[in-house]
């Protein structure tokens, strides 16, 4: 990229380059006075003129060029560039989650690495966030990001700096805060007022950007997943999700994915996630962490609804539930093995005297508990908690499987042969006389005692 903004900066600099043809010279010299420039100086003029194509190849851009199918002109060149610059919006929105009025006020230096103590490396990207009114803008705040995230950012910054040599013949400020990260390819108007920045923002066209992209279009797997996570809307009957097509993105999406995604792997929480999201208070973050049961009726509307606001964080509430009773029915419904535990034991017994009221019992538990009236929690052992605040104090401190023995477990037996193998690993490594060592014995014997009574 560092490439193409040496070629416009001469571009618009030397008129005897990019000269295919007789009046190509004169052409140049009004792309050059219509940035703003000087009109150029002919006692400088070696009347040395340079073809497209040797051009191209002084900047070492002839092979890109071909490899990329872009011809060589200039207005393909810059179709090009638009297209990887929304290409790089996607990709922040993907790995942030910003709102599209956060990303688009992001000043051009706005990613850093810092190195958190006890933790490591951790990317940010700096915006600001609305307030009130569209408008009115937060000093800056932080999102934490990938470090694909900064790949995304060279390429729109390299095509924000070419954007400033076409509009402006001012060299690229030094303070970089001044600048936004997404310019305009047009220079601003007198009298014109412009937010946040005195310059104007530039417009993304993901559409045109994704339909550039080979791989992406929508398969029969994507329709399956969708089904999964929203069974109540007619996919299939959706023209825009047709096998086929390429995937209708926008930037709420990319929210929507962090939400989603963050609540799978469960490693983030939701006060975590609405810092990440810059639209919750302290006291909304405290209801929500605390599974207040009043915490939905507070944010409600008068007319019943979610303000936009607080969406995202109901959709990461909704797909933490969603994802709990899918696991129940993998851990639970459709355990090969004896369910072990308090609950687990119920289950069992149900399965073993009535297996079709079973079914009924478990599949009317796994619709509580997407709906949110039961819990489950899985857990990283295997199983799950169904406690109705979630997994109790000792989950964390007591890594030799706290949920045996406990009323509000459920796991396969399966699970405990699996735990008990890796307990076994884990004495190996122990020095014998140590506290650990007795503890890990004393539970292992007490599981081993459980399966030999499930065997006989």
């Amino acid at each position: 990229m560092d490439g193409l903004v040496s070629l416009f900066e001469a571009l618009y600099s030397d008129p005897e380059l990019w000269c295919d043809k007789d009046n190509d010279k004169i052409i140049n010299k009004h792309r050059i006075k219509g940035s703003g420039r000087p009109w150029p100086i002919k006692s400088r003029e070696t009347n040395v003129l340079l073809t497209r194509e040797e051009t191209l190849q002084k900047f070492n851009l002839a092979g890109f060029l071909k490899s990329e199918s872009i011809t060589f002109d200039v207005k393909k060149l810059l179709n090009y560039l638009k297209t990887v610059a929304d290409m790089a919006r996607v990709l922040l929105f993907i790995f942030t989650g910003m709102r599209k009025s956060e990303q688009l006020v992001m000043p051009f230096d706005c990613y850093k690495e810092l190195d958190i103590p006890n933790f490591g490396g951790v990317s940010f990207l700096f915006s600001h966030t609305t307030k009130m009114a569209q408008d009115n803008y937060s000093g800056i705040v932080q999102w934490v990001t990938d470090p694909v995230a900064k790949k995304a950012l060279e390429v729109a910054q390299a095509v924000t700096r070419i954007n400033w040599i076409r509009i402006t013949p001012n060299p690229f400020p030094v303070d970089q805060k001044t600048v936004p990260l997404w310019l305009s390819n047009y220079g601003a108007r007198s009298g014109e007022n412009y937010s946040h920045y005195d310059l104007p923002l530039g417009r993304s066209n993901f559409k045109a950007a994704l339909e550039s992209i080979e791989g992406i279009c929508i398969e029969q797997s994507d329709i399956d997943e969708l089904v999964t996570f929203d069974a109540f809307r007619d996919w299939d009957e959706d023209p825009k999700f047709a096998v086929g097509k390429k995937w209708p993105f926008s930037s709420h999406q990319g929210r929507r994915c962090v939400a989603v995604y963050g609540s799978r792997s469960g490693m983030v929480s939701l006060p975590s996630m609405g810092r990440q999201f810059k639209q919750v208070t302290l006291a909304m973050t405290a209801l929500y962490s605390e599974n207040s049961g009043f915490a939905e009726s507070f944010i409600l509307t008068e007319d019943g609804n979610v303000p936009e606001e607080y969406q995202v964080l109901s959709e990461f509430r909704d797909a933490q539930r969603l994802n709990a009773s899918v696991a129940f029915e993998e851990h639970v419904i459709k355990s090969d093995s004896a369910l072990l535990g308090g609950r687990g034991n119920e289950f069992q017994r149900q399965k073993e005297n009535n297996m079709p009221a079973f079914l009924d019992s478990a599949e009317n538990m796994k619709d509580k508990i997407r709906t949110g009236q039961a819990h489950y929690t899985p857990l990283p052992q295997g199983g799950g908690c169904m406690r109705a605040t979630g997994p109790c104090e000792k989950h964390g401190i007591d890594w030799t499987f706290p949920c045996f023995g406990c009323k509000d477990a459920a796991y396969g037996s399966n699970t405990l042969i699996e735990y008990s193998e890796s307990m076994k690993d884990s004495l190996s490594e122990m020095d014998a006389d140590s506290l650990s060592y007795r503890f890990t014995s004393e539970k292992l014997e007490k599981i081993e005692v459980v399966l030999l009574k499930k065997g006989d």
